[in-house]
């Protein structure tokens, strides 16, 4: 196999039942034909640190087998919709991330070890959506999933869920799809991934660290620089990832993160401000040539 990314767009898993009954799919608008396809089972192992951290930052790896799209997958968050998703071959070693897969996460990540967390299997029905054209606009999967917690001790759940994606299609689609759920008083899971719905509560929720007493200089200061470090280490792997936006997003937080220590450095320990300054010059010439546009626009 061979490395290859694509993108995503799909909304949030439909909750149903196991006796639940498919929808008139024929009754979203654009779609002229419904075709079935064979059932298939899915097996995959989520991959994250034991704090979690890929998980924090809406990020999943797996390594799934089974289906038309077998290998290992990072899946990266563009918005509530979009998904980036990263494809490697699966290789012989199941433990083994792909460099490029690690590479692309390593900001999140750093020297901390990737292991297996969770076990999914899905047995999924896929019927595909097409247009008048016989374009295939989106695929509609009918999931039934299992799940085990692969640390501590063994959790183990399951449930069934709809999902659809776009291929071909436009957004339109996935609202009128929404329409016909809500017609059949179907709504939106309250999780919003398959690996959200099977860790549950097991993720820690990471306290932030103390403070000065809030609504003081020193407060608001911290929190502005968690803020656009964040924004920072959110928009890498999509840099990598060529997704659009996302080199602009990462230069505003640079130029912010600049501004504010260059603004607030009195506030700051010395060796801390050299030691920034100097990171943030490096960084700031590996974003780009645009970095200047980006520093007068927000001086401005």
């Amino acid at each position: 196999g061979f490395s290859r990314d694509r993108a995503q767009v799909r909304r949030h898993p439909i909750d149903v039942t196991p006796s639940t009954s498919l929808p008139d799919l024929l009754s979203i608008d654009g779609v002229a034909r419904v075709e079935q396809s064979q059932v298939c089972a899915l097996d995959a192992v989520y991959f994250d640190t034991e704090a979690f951290t890929l998980a924090a930052h809406h990020i999943t790896l797996r390594r799934r087998v089974g289906g038309d799209d077998a290998g290992w997958h990072l899946t990266l968050r563009v918005s509530d919709d979009e998904r980036s998703e990263l494809h490697e071959p699966l290789g012989a070693d199941s433990e083994s991330v792909p460099q490029r897969l690690r590479e692309r996460s390593a900001a999140v990540v750093r020297s901390q070890r990737l292991t297996p967390v969770v076990r999914l299997t899905t047995i999924r029905a896929v019927n595909r959506l097409r247009g008048q054209g016989d374009e295939l606009l989106a695929l509609f999967c009918d999931d039934a999933v299992e799940t085990v917690r692969l640390f501590r001790e063994p959790l183990r759940r399951s449930w069934r869920e709809w999902g659809v994606e776009l291929v071909d299609g436009d957004v339109p689609l996935l609202d009128a799809a929404e329409r016909l759920f809500a017609v059949n008083r179907i709504s939106r899971s309250d999780s919003p991934s398959k690996l959200a719905r099977a860790l549950g509560a097991s993720v820690p929720q990471h306290p932030e660290p103390e403070e000065d007493e809030p609504g003081t200089v020193g407060a608001l200061l911290a929190a502005a620089l968690r803020e656009y470090r964040d924004e920072f280490v959110r928009n890498d792997p999509l840099v990598l990832a060529d997704q659009p936006e996302s080199i602009h997003n990462m230069r505003i937080a640079i130029a912010r993160f600049r501004a504010t220590v260059g603004t607030f450095h009195t506030l700051l320990p010395e060796n801390e401000v050299s030691m920034l300054r100097r990171e943030l010059g490096w960084i700031g010439s590996w974003a780009g040539s645009g970095m200047s546009s980006v520093l007068n626009e927000i001086s401005t």
